[in-house]
């Protein structure tokens, strides 16, 4: 029975909700009432559920279920700040910018050893992005950073706005392969979230209602999870990042051939190409010139159109 609401969920909601969002919330709230069960005690609560009348229990675990969807939805509204933040897009509060400015230089120093020993670069460069600018204060940032800006540094296209463009266009496969990985990082991302929550609140409610070891060990357990989770998630974000890379590597012509122009014959028309398609999407409009021309519209007759082609007037000439 269980099995076959999970299919039917993971149906409607899909697997990335399902699995990256919505069972790790219901392990978090169901540690939380284990704990609070725990507290009260289990007889107590089993004798509780028993006295309840068949359609009370039923309606409690339609409520539990529906409450679950509720807290997952806002949760995955919640991830792409989480996944910013542990990135290294942190606030700039006294504390935080301290420790931003100093993992930020170790992660340069890193940098620095990486593009200049040929041995390290070969087994870290895929861990960071080529400039030292761009450097972020944790290794799942640079991961991150590494695959934005990875196409501008080859071919000059800005990632955050040409991949809205580019991901409709890419084979069903590859796009199915990319989800899965985007899935993958939205659970760590989820996990490593939950752990830090379940260290704070479950240690308080151990505190509160059990013992001061009890209090430690849920502090220490999610703690130790989050940590886990971390290692995970920059695991699942190379994946991810390298996946990205080869979509804009192998792809990226698909969103030409989408856009009915012609695809670059040489290295520097397909940088100028980019360039404006850029400028075309930001500012509204190529540079005047060659700018419109390096975007490279087919050259061919216009289509018969009534704009073109006016049709002919009752006397039989055509119109103006």
């Amino acid at each position: 029975m269980f099995t076959g609401m999970l299919e039917k969920l993971g149906g409607q909601l899909g697997r990335r909700f399902l699995l990256a969002v919505w069972l790790p919330n219901v392990l978090f709230w169901g540690g939380l009432a284990a704990l609070a069960v725990t507290g009260r005690g289990w007889t107590d609560a089993a004798r509780w559920w028993h006295e309840r009348g068949v359609e009370a229990r039923t309606a409690l675990v339609l409520a539990t279920v529906a409450a679950s969807l509720v807290v997952g939805s806002v949760w995955s509204a919640q991830l792409p700040p989480l996944t910013r933040l542990l990135a290294g897009y942190w606030p700039g509060l006294p504390g935080l910018a301290a420790l931003r400015d100093r993992r930020t230089g170790r992660h340069r120093r890193r940098h620095r050893t990486v593009m200049t020993d040929p041995k390290v670069f070969v087994r870290e460069a895929s861990y960071y992005p080529l400039a030292e600018d761009d450097v972020m204060p944790t290794r799942f940032g640079n991961v991150l950073r590494s695959a934005e800006a990875h196409p501008y540094d080859r071919y000059g296209i800005d990632a955050v706005l040409v991949w809205p463009r580019l991901y409709p266009v890419l084979p069903s496969r590859f796009a199915a392969q990319l989800a899965a990985a985007a899935s993958d990082v939205d659970l760590m991302v989820t996990v490593f979230g939950l752990g830090l929550a379940f260290a704070g609140a479950g240690g308080a409610l151990a505190a509160a209602l059990l013992s001061w070891w009890a209090a430690v060990a849920c502090c220490a357990g999610g703690l130790l999870v989050a940590l886990i989770a971390y290692r995970g998630a920059v695991h699942t974000a190379f994946v991810y990042a390298a996946l990205v890379k080869s979509a804009f590597d192998v792809h990226r012509g698909l969103l030409i051939d989408a856009l009915g122009l012609e695809r670059p014959v040489s290295w520097s028309t397909e940088l100028a190409q980019w360039r404006q398609l850029g400028k075309v999407w930001l500012q509204g409009a190529p540079e005047a010139g060659a700018g419109a021309r390096a975007l490279r519209y087919p050259d061919r007759p216009c289509p018969p159109c009534p704009l073109c082609h006016p049709p002919a007037q009752p006397g039989g000439t055509a119109g103006p």
